[in-house]
């Protein structure tokens, strides 16, 4: 199976199967938007749906800008 290398913010690139990506690209393509926004949106929905929130006693501060 063959990857595509799909580059997301800088310099981060992740590799992903290339019938994902044709899947990621036609999505992609209906919304307007690019693969690689895509998966950095779908990594901040996991990273936030997945993280328990930290934060110190009396000082409610989360990373997600809430």
């Amino acid at each position: 199976m063959s990857h595509v290398k799909i580059m997301i913010g800088k310099r981060q690139v992740i590799e992903v199967p290339e019938d994902l990506y044709k899947e990621l690209a036609r999505i992609a393509e209906a919304t307007g938007r690019t693969p690689g926004e895509i998966v950095v949106d779908l990594i901040g929905i996991f990273v936030k749906t997945h993280t328990p929130a930290v934060f110190a006693e009396d000082y409610p501060y989360s990373d997600f800008g809430e």
